[in-house]
């Protein structure tokens, strides 16, 4: 019992000496004799401090260092509440005037909070470098973001804004807002207070040359030969295939040739795969045979990824006359 009593009392010391600054074990006076015993015990005292790993750095005891990445230091454990650091009361340059090459990695690495309404992060720099770059280098997993930006209602008064981008220089001609896709070209940017999506699904189309002599009894596809423009490259053999799901604004307008007054009717029909938007029209009411006429609309159309849309003339009785001009043209823009 007497030796499990000293071998607890040991163990007492050892824990109460590392948990906590060292202290000296023993201390030296004018006169006395210093063992090596006691200079050892002191030793071992800091050895075995900064072996179970440093638990709090006073403050100003580090001046002009380097934090090694190897050191692994959490996030958890880095208290930059001072004024002007992250999460202080008042920007200051003086407090962090250079972080170069810093990594922030791991589930939940940093978050940024101040509980006294003013500026959380300011990033700066000199204008010859990039001053923050965001890079996803894995697949995503489903629900996960490389920048998620959130605020609860609670916290976003009237005359807030969740993201606010300011370009200073009013004489700039570059975006204030850019935002790449695969490395082709900037996908979105924002400039002058307008928007620019480069890769929006849009195209205009018109015939190489005229479509004549259209038969009756069936639908005729019209034949687009030429591109005015085809941004995405989602036209193709008289059809638009729609990339994205969304809501596409769909436009034609037909000149015709020879509309025989004395068909049954016509119809002029936008075709897509959820369904067909006809418009008819009565050629019995023509005085006679006119020798251009115009047949023009346009549709909001909701469409599914890879459905499609094209147009198609029908005439009902009639003589196989009518001509579809080269000066037509079909259109259209995916809106949201």
């Amino acid at each position: 019992m007497k030796k499990l009593f000293i071998v607890f009392i040991l163990l007492s010391i050892c824990v109460k000496s590392y948990s906590s600054p060292p202290t000296r074990s023993f201390t030296y006076t004018s006169g006395t004799t210093i063992t090596a015993a006691d200079v050892t015990t002191n030793e071992d005292n800091i050895y075995n401090y900064l072996q179970a790993g440093v638990d709090t750095i006073n403050d100003g005891s580090v001046v002009n260092a380097d934090i090694a990445v190897a050191a692994g230091i959490p996030g958890s454990k880095l208290d930059l509440s001072a004024p002007g650091a992250i999460g202080g009361s008042a920007p200051s340059a003086a407090t962090f005037t250079d972080i170069t090459g810093t990594d922030i990695a791991g589930t939940g690495a940093a978050t940024l909070d101040d509980a006294t309404n003013q500026v959380v992060l300011i990033i700066d720099n000199d204008g010859t470098n990039i001053a923050l770059n965001i890079q996803q280098d894995g697949i995503l997993a489903g629900g996960k973001n490389a920048l998620y930006i959130q605020a609860t209602a609670a916290n976003v008064n009237a005359n807030s804004a969740m993201v606010n981008l300011i370009q200073d220089n009013a004489s700039s001609t570059e975006p204030a807002l850019e935002i790449r896709n695969d490395g082709s070209g900037a996908a979105i940017e924002v400039t002058a207070g307008y928007i620019i999506n480069s890769d929006q699904p849009c195209f205009s189309v018109k015939p190489t040359s005229d479509q004549s002599n259209i038969a009756t009894g069936e639908s005729v596809t019209v034949i687009w030969g030429t591109e005015i423009f085809d941004q995405g490259d989602n036209f193709t053999s008289n059809t638009f295939t729609a990339p994205v799901t969304g809501k596409y604004q769909l436009s034609f307008s037909l000149s015709l040739a020879a509309i025989d007054s004395a068909a049954t009717d016509y119809q002029f029909n936008i075709v897509t795969s959820n369904r067909t938007y006809e418009f008819q029209f009565d050629p019995t009411k023509l005085s006679g045979d006119p020798v251009w006429y115009a047949i023009s609309n346009s549709v909001l159309a909701d469409m599914d990824i890879n459905d499609t849309a094209h147009i198609v003339i029908a005439q009902t009785g009639g003589t196989a006359q009518t001509d579809i001009s080269a000066n037509s043209f079909f259109t259209g823009a995916l809106l949201f």
